[in-house]
């Protein structure tokens, strides 16, 4: 505590010496060499003198230990002491520029001479508020750095009363489940030291200090080994990962529907036919290209992203590929309808940190050195500013950079290379820049031990950037996928089998014309199927689905509006509410207990927690269907989306 007395008294004086320097270099560069405040500049540098000699005094009084003589220490002391010297060089300045004399002739004179060395000394000035501002800068890297080795003893000793706790613990109260009782007495402890609202408000005010002063943590920190208590550092890794993670990262995902079965599978080719790039060479291959996945809306790019993120075959080409280095796959399914992280660049970032962290946690302490050593030294209930974008680049470039240049040798940072494979689902659902977010992912997959594999619809922005990369275009591929959807639908139906038994040649020439009206989209021919298998169940003949499909829009748009229309007029009011509240609640995933209260006008006398949340989402998913046809849906989890990012842009 002495130390942290030191440096407060510090930084109290160097604060208290920038200003007066301020007003004095002002006062000099003025055309008269005088300000109001400049008169009064020798009694602020008196009070100063005063400060820098209670520092020094201070000092004189610390006695340390020979074990206690830590480096950090040390330099402290050394850096008050150069506060005095300042002191001293700032006073014997402000004499030299003091008029004297009894009359106003006399003081003109002098006046006039210190005027000649002011213009001389406003060098002298700056530099020494230059070093003053380098002494703050030291003293609040030394005091981090003390308190770092303060929690590395006290860690430590906490460590060793634990295990002879435990240990006393165990002899009398068996029953005590293994790890329970150390756990118990952390907690215990720690809320002795840190317990009280007081500490912690104090606490959390030297945090804002520190990151207001942009503060960063040196190597002594951030680049040591495993701490005393190692439970420390990991849960200073868990509160990092805490704060990458935000709501509905991973919801994009889970809502985009599986692939159908035996569908897709041609993406493993190591053949391929026709105008597209193999995958497989592409991914075990030495190009750092990306792979660019590309088609229609609603050709099923997600859905093919997701497939690949999931195949066994997948992670056995990327083991293959990785060799004997570890590797990590991380996704990224942007959503423009959904949340601004779900959409933006930052959203990307910080998943892709989040991703590669929970597979390597050394890693946080690395790419995030700021936060970590907050974390470590102040404890994990302090709160921190939300990510901002550059804080979010530096994190990802020391990521990328802390990797070795060469497969198999230790990276600059000493940590083991981590290979990445970065597979990012729709491109064009991205706000802000494309042109940006094509270059940040090339400049992501220049380096060694990285692929990179994007998707997107054929816009201009992509289309250029990717014009000589490997590529597909999807609805090329997807005949056969589509056709197999199509029998394997069609043929689970009573009504068509039926049907077939009869006419098979009508039967095979109607699923045909699906695949052939479809033209690749996969999204359209879901849609039209479920429409005919409804004519089926109400005993249709197959001329009569033919004749159907002939009515039904080849496009999407038209299709949309179609649907649209068989909405009952009655209900059409309630379908336009719906679209109107999931469009206002674009920060806040719209589930549907939040839809029932935002659509029903009546009074609630029941809180959210007191619904049977199961029997509203049922209810819920029944008045989506009626109102709005299915263009919007329930989820799994419970919440509402669009039935495809081409519905959300009709609407």
């Amino acid at each position: 505590m002495e130390a942290l007395s030191i440096a407060a008294a510090a930084i109290q004086f160097l604060d208290f010496g920038s200003r007066l320097l301020g007003n004095a270099l002002s006062s000099y560069k003025s055309p008269t060499g005088q300000t109001k405040e400049c008169v009064e500049l020798s009694a602020v540098s008196n009070d100063l003198n005063v400060l820098a000699t209670q520092i020094q005094h201070l000092c004189a009084r610390m006695t340390l230990s020979p074990r206690d003589q830590a480096d950090a220490v040390k330099l402290l002391q050394s850096l008050a002491r150069e506060c005095k010297f300042v002191s001293d060089e700032l006073r014997d300045l402000l004499a030299e520029l003091r008029a004297s004399g009894v009359n106003r002739i006399d003081l003109a004179k002098s006046s006039f001479i210190i005027a000649l060395k002011a213009m001389k000394s406003g060098d002298k000035i700056q530099s020494l508020r230059s070093r003053m501002q380098k002494l703050r800068t030291d003293i609040t890297a030394a005091i981090l750095v003390c308190l770092w080795e303060e929690s590395q003893r006290q860690g430590a000793a906490i460590h060793q009363i634990l295990e002879t706790q435990q240990d006393f613990l165990k002899t009398r109260v068996p029953t005590l489940r293994e790890g329970d009782d150390a756990k118990v007495l952390k907690e215990e402890l720690q809320s002795l030291g840190d317990g009280t609202h007081d500490t912690r408000n104090s606490r959390q005010a030297m945090v804002d200090n520190l990151w207001r002063s942009g503060w960063k943590p040196t190597d002594d920190i951030t680049a040591s080994g495993e701490p005393p208590f190692s439970a420390l550092g990991r849960e200073s890794d868990q509160a990092i990962l805490d704060s990458l993670s935000y709501q509905a990262i991973s919801h994009r995902e889970e809502a985009i529907p599986k692939a159908h079965k035996s569908t897709f599978e041609w993406i493993f080719s190591s053949n391929p036919r026709g105008h597209w790039d193999s995958f497989p060479e592409w991914l075990t291959g030495s190009a750092r290209e990306n792979y660019w996945i590309t088609g229609k809306p609603g050709s099923g790019k997600s859905t093919l992203m997701k497939f690949i993120a999931g195949s066994e075959r997948f992670k056995r080409l990327v083991a293959t590929w990785s060799g004997d280095i570890p590797y990590v796959i991380a996704t990224f399914f942007s959503w423009q309808a959904g949340l601004e992280l779900q959409r933006s660049s930052a959203g990307f970032v910080r998943s892709m940190l989040s991703q590669c962290i929970s597979k390597k946690p050394d890693l946080a302490r690395r790419c995030c050195p700021r936060r970590w050593s907050i974390y470590e030294i102040f404890g994990f209930d302090i709160e921190l500013p939300e990510w901002t974008e550059s804080e979010l680049r530096q994190s990802l470039d020391v990521l990328l950079s802390g990797r070795s240049s060469q497969r198999g040798q230790p990276s600059a940072s000493g940590s083991q290379q981590l290979n990445i494979v970065l597979l990012v689902d729709g491109l064009d659902e991205f706000s802000g820049s494309h042109k940006e977010l094509v270059s940040l992912i090339k400049d992501i997959s220049r380096l060694d031990g990285i692929r990179v594999c994007v998707s997107s619809r054929p816009w201009n922005v992509f289309a250029d950037a990717y014009a000589r990369t490997p590529s597909l275009k999807l609805e090329n591929l997807t005949r056969n996928d589509i056709l197999q959807f199509v029998r394997s639908n069609f043929e689970s139906h009573s009504g068509f089998l039926d049907l077939s038994a009869v006419f098979p040649t009508e039967a095979d020439e109607l699923m045909s014309s699906v695949v052939e009206k479809a033209a690749g989209v996969f999204l359209w021919v879901s849609i039209v199927v479920q429409l005919l298998l409804a004519g089926l169940t109400e005993g249709d003949r197959i001329s009569d689905l033919q004749a159907a499909l002939g009515q039904v829009p080849g496009d999407l748009e038209n299709l949309y509006e179609g649907i649209w229309n068989t909405v009952e007029d009655g209900y059409k009011l309630q379908g336009v509410q719906f679209f109107l509240i999931f469009n206002a609640c674009k920060e806040i995933p719209l589930t549907a207990p939040l839809l029932w209260l935002a659509d029903d006008p009546a009074p609630h006398n029941h809180s959210l927690s007191e619904m049977d949340v199961n029997k509203i989402n049922t209810v819920m998913k029944r008045r989506l269907t009626s109102r709005t046809k299915g263009l919007l849906e329930l989820s799994s989890r419970g919440s509402v989306q669009y039935i495809h990012r081409t519905a959300y842009d009709w609407v």
